[in-house]
């Protein structure tokens, strides 16, 4: 249908990039916003997993503070909400969790995505058959094989020393190792 379809075509258009072997989602509205005032948004309730209206765009309650908790209290500097695009979240994570099978390349910057798309690749790392470089958004890092990680590639011994990995690349790291049955030696050593 022309002129009526955009919620097709914007599906679509979130989609075809993630049916790519070579997939890079730092484009993508997958985090939270920055702090914003419950003022700033539409909808009769704010707490986390709402429903509301930011910007002419629905998006979910990511986030909350309550005011009346001393240390997460509302300054002058931001609100007390964060939200999340949970449309655009929902399709990554579920193209995530339906292990894709062409994926070899995969970036993404981790400090800028949500708590549900990071479980949904630590469990990419720890299932993939197909993903041999991963990327996390830290600068100057080599991207990490997830194969090798997981034990799919069975490599006894892992040199990742003086590679600049980061906190990000560690949390990648455990979760690959978590399965990993064949591993018997791993250098991290020099890194973040």
């Amino acid at each position: 249908q022309r002129g009526g379809g955009g919620g097709l075509a914007a599906a679509m258009e979130a989609v075809l990039p993630l049916q790519a072997s070579r997939v890079d989602l730092t484009g993508f509205p997958l985090g939270t916003t920055g702090r914003i005032t419950a003022s700033e948004v539409e909808g009769e309730s704010k707490v986390v997993g709402a429903k509301v209206v930011y910007q002419g765009r629905e998006v979910v309650v990511g986030v909350a503070r309550d005011s009346e908790d001393e240390e997460d209290s509302e300054d002058e500097e931001g609100g007390n909400l964060k939200l999340v695009d949970d449309g655009m979240v929902g399709t990554v994570v579920a193209w995530m969790e339906s292990e894709p099978s062409a994926l070899t390349s995969l970036t993404l910057d981790w400090g800028k995505v949500c708590g549900r798309v990071r479980e949904a690749l630590l469990g990419v790392v720890r299932k993939t058959h197909t993903l041999v470089a991963l990327s996390v958004g830290e600068e100057g890092a080599m991207p990490l094989n997830p194969l090798q990680l997981n034990g799919r590639e069975a490599v006894p011994s892992l040199e990742l020393a003086s590679k600049g990995l980061g906190p990000a690349s560690a949390v990648v790291v455990a979760a690959g190792l978590s399965v990993n049955a064949v591993l018997t030696s791993l250098d991290v050593g020099f890194n973040y």
